[in-house]
């Protein structure tokens, strides 16, 4: 049912509206199969510039055409977030409050390029190692703090070592076969 219908084509509706069906179920109900270009949904600026797209399969694009993420925003080079749980981000993402990543130890963090923060990083975790430096799988630095305080520093690898560029200042050491020259 519309109502007050004026020359610039606005309207008011009281009911649900349905695009691509007679009886909708929610107040914007859109149903078909999208366009040739596979949008189900499309909203450009005022020079047609897209800014918005949700395509048939669902994933949702901001700034982006061609989502391949479940949510992309932005465009740029995706190589990694291609399912549909998965989120794009071009640009910077700012998080205020907390951020989980991962919910298994399988689950990974990847960062391709630096890391810069303006506050301790701070890493909780009962399992060990809780750091680990890795040039491959082979070759890496672990670390761990136990629940009584003792620190692990473990170097993996064929050439397994620890080297220090600067001097090392130390209260005691207790260890079998270090060498500190």
């Amino acid at each position: 049912t519309t109502s007050g219908a004026d020359t610039n084509y606005s309207a008011y509706f009281a009911d649900n509206v349905g695009i691509g069906l007679t009886s909708p179920s929610a107040r914007l109900d859109i149903r078909g199969t999208g366009t040739s270009s596979n949008f189900a949904l499309r909203i450009a600026d005022s020079s047609a510039a897209d800014k918005l797209v949700v395509l048939d399969n669902g994933k949702v694009g901001i700034g982006n055409t061609l989502p391949t993420a479940g949510l992309a925003i932005g465009s740029g080079t995706n190589n990694n977030a291609t399912s549909s749980n998965d989120l794009y981000v071009t640009g910077n993402l700012e998080v205020d409050g907390s951020s989980w990543l991962g919910d298994t130890t399988a689950d990974n963090i990847t960062i391709a390029g630096s890391l810069t923060q303006s506050a301790p990083l701070n890493i909780t975790s009962n399992t060990t190692p809780q750091l680990s430096v890795r040039f491959d799988a082979s070759n890496r630095w672990d670390s761990s703090v136990s629940n009584a305080g003792l620190v692990t520093l473990d170097a993996v690898g064929t050439g397994q070592a620890f080297s220090f560029s600067d001097s090392v200042t130390a209260n005691t050491f207790a260890s079998s076969g270090v060498t500190i020259t």
